[in-house]
C-alpha cells in the first residue's frame, strides 16, 4: 500500500479580507471548511464579531491521511445580529461567500494562497502548516571503527541492534550484517519519530554490536546507552564495551526528511514531462477505428488531475519510438516548433499530440535511455534545487535499450528527478517493469560499479486503473513526494 504523502499531520490558518454582509448590521463571521467530494465537514473557526478583515485563530486540522489531491471547501457564515441596549441578539445565519481549493494548489503557492471567493466578495488566505513532528521521517547511517574482532580470522561479520531501555525493551531497528570488516558502514534507514520516542521522547536506548555467525550462536560484540536526544545529533560517537573492555567506535548520523508540504514551502516547483510510445504496435492505440485511441484516453484522463500538482502548468511534451521529418535523434519535441516547447496546459499536451499523430513515422523499435538521459541533464541543470521534474512515460512495448536504461536510472536516483512509467493497452509487454523498486540497480562507471541511491521510478499498468483512474493519480502522487523526501534526505547525507 503506498503511504499518504499527509502521515505527517498538517493543519491550515484561515484569514479573510473584504468580506461584505448587510452593512446595516454588524459583520460577524466564521468559517467552516469541508472535504469539498465528500461534503464533509473536517472543522471550523470560532467566531469574530464586527470585523470585515477577519483573521481566525482557531486552526483547522487535516484528517491524516488525506491525499494532496483533495479539494476543501471554504465557506464564510455571516451572523447577522440586532444591536439593542449594548445587547446582541443573533437572528439568522447565511453563507455569504465559498470558494474550494486543492490541498496542491496551495502547496504549489508555497503552501500560502490567497484567492478570490467563487461567490461573495472578498479574499481567503490559507496557509498550510506542519503540526505534528512525531511522525517526522528522519534518515539515520551508522558507521565503526575500530571494532573488537570475534571470529577466527580476525575479523567480524557485525551488525547493530538498537533497542529502548527498560523492563520492556523492544527493537527498534536491525541493521544488514557488513561481513569481515571491523570498519563497516551500514546502509541508511528510515525511522518516524513516533517509533524513537514511543510517547516519551526522554527514554535511553541501547545500541548492541553483534558478530553474526552461520552454524553457531551470534556473539555480542559490545553495547553502549545513549539518549535520543544524542542519537538526533547531525553525527553523534560513542564508545562500546563489553564486560567493561573498550570495544570500538559506532558513529552516527542523522537528517530529518521535511514533509512534500514543506519542501513547496521552501520554493520546490514540480515539473511534468510528458513522453508519448509512438512505436509500431499490432492494434493502432493512437487512433481506432477514426476515434481517439487509448493513449488520447490516457492523456484526457490523467492530464487534468496531473496539471493540479504542476507549480506552473507549463508543460514538456516528447515522443520516441517515431520519427519527424528530418529528424535524427531517437526522440523528438511534441510542440510543431522545436525553438518553442512549452506547453501552456494540460489541454494544449493534448492538442499537440493529436496534431503531431499525422507527421510520425512509427518505427520498428523503441530507444528509451536518450529520452531520459536528456530530463536527467535537465534536472541537474538547475543547480537550485528548486525544481523537481517527474518523467511520465506512456508507452505500449519492450524497449531494446534496458541496460543503458539501467545505467541511467542509477544516474537519475542521485538527481531532482522521478521515472513514472504507464503501460498502454492489453498485453503486458513493456519490459520497463523490471526497474521497480531496485534499489540494487549496478550501473558501471569507467569500470566501477555505482548502485542507485534511492527508488525513484515506478511502473503502472492502465488497465488496472480503468475504473479509477483518480487511484493512479493518488499512488502515483504520494509515492513521488516520498521521492523528493528521500532525495533531499540523500543530498544531507552526501554533505555532512
Amino acid at each position: 500500500m503506498v503511504e499518504s504523502a499527509f502521515q505527517i499531520h498538517h493543519e491550515i490558518i484561515i484569514s479573510a479580507k473584504s468580506l461584505v454582509h448587510d452593512s446595516s448590521e454588524h459583520l460577524t463571521s466564521y468559517c467552516i471548511v469541508y472535504i469539498n467530494d465528500q461534503n464533509k465537514e473536517i472543522g471550523r473557526t470560532e467566531v469574530i464579531e464586527q470585523e470585515s478583515n477577519p483573521n481566525w485563530k482557531n486552526t483547522i486540522r487535516i484528517p491524516a491521511n488525506t491525499f494532496p489531491s483533495t479539494r476543501l471547501k471554504f465557506s464564510i457564515m455571516g451572523v447577522k445580529t440586532i444591536n439593542d441596549t449594548l445587547e446582541e441578539f443573533p437572528s439568522l445565519e447565511e453563507e455569504i461567500a465559498v470558494t474550494n481549493v486543492a490541498i496542491s494548489e496551495i502547496m504549489n503557492e508555497g503552501c500560502q494562497i490567497s484567492k478570490g471567493f467563487k461567490r461573495g466578495d472578498g479574499k481567503i488566505k490559507v496557509k498550510l502548516q506542519v503540526i505534528n513532528r512525531e511522525v517526522q521521517k528522519l534518515y539515520f547511517q551508522f558507521s565503526a571503527t575500530r571494532l573488537a574482532a570475534r571470529d577466527m580470522n580476525n575479523k567480524s561479520d557485525p551488525y547493530l541492534i538498537i533497542k529502548s531501555k527498560g523492563k520492556r525493551s523492544s527493537e527498534i531497528h536491525k541493521t544488514e550484517v557488513v561481513k569481515n570488516n571491523l570498519e563497516p558502514i551500514w546502509g541508511r534507514f528510515i525511522l518516524t519519530g513516533s517509533r524513537l520516542f514511543k510517547d516519551n521522547p526522554e527514554r535511553r536506548l541501547i545500541i548492541e554490536c553483534w558478530d553474526w555467525d552461520k552454524l553457531r550462536r551470534d556473539d555480542l560484540i559490545g553495547t553502549a546507552e545513549i539518549s535520543i536526544d544524542e542519537l538526533l545529533l547531525s553525527t553523534f560517537e560513542f564508545s562500546i564495551y563489553m564486560n567493561g573492555e573498550f570495544s570500538g567506535v559506532i558513529k552516527s548520523q542523522c537528517t530529518t526528511i521535511p514533509s512534500f508540504a514543506e519542501y513547496c514551502h521552501s520554493g520546490l516547483g514540480l515539473n511534468f514531462n510528458y513522453a508519448i510510445d509512438f512505436s509500431k504496435t499490432k492494434t493502432n492505440t493512437h487512433n481506432l477505428n477514426g476515434k481517439p485511441g487509448t493513449y488520447m484516453h490516457a492523456l484526457n484522463t490523467l492530464a487534468p488531475k496531473i496539471e493540479e500538482y504542476d507549480y506552473d502548468k507549463i508543460f514538456f511534451g516528447y515522443g520516441f519510438g517515431g520519427f519527424k521529418p528530418n529528424q535524427t535523434d531517437e526522440w523528438f519535441y511534441l510542440t510543431k516548433d522545436d525553438s518553442n516547447i512549452e506547453i501552456d496546459g494540460y489541454q494544449n499536451i493534448i492538442v499537440n499530440y493529436s496534431d503531431i499523430i499525422k507527421t510520425i513515422t512509427p518505427s520498428d523499435d523503441i530507444i528509451l535511455s536518450p529520452l531520459i538521459e536528456r530530463i536527467r541533464q535537465v534536472s541537474i541543470s538547475k543547480t537550485e534545487n528548486t525544481e523537481y521534474n517527474v518523467l511520465m512515460i506512456f508507452t505500449h512495448g519492450k524497449v531494446l535499450d534496458i541496460e543503458n536504461i539501467k545505467n541511467i536510472v542509477v544516474k537519475s536516483s542521485m538527481a531532482p528527478m522521478s521515472i513514472v512509467v504507464i503501460e498502454i493497452g492489453n498485453a503486458k509487454n513493456s519490459n520497463l517493469k523490471n526497474l521497480i523498486g531496485k534499489k540494487e540497480i549496478v550501473a558501471r562507471e569507467e569500470g566501477v560499479e555505482v548502485k542507485a541511491v534511492r527508488n525513484n521510478v515506478q511502473f503502472y499498468r492502465l488497465i488496472d486503473f480503468i475504473k479509477n483512474p483518480d487511484g493512479l493519480v493518488t499512488n502515483m502522487m504520494n509515492r513521488v513526494c516520498e521521492e523528493i523526501s528521500e532525495y533531499f534526505a540523500y543530498l544531507k547525507t552526501i554533505r555532512i
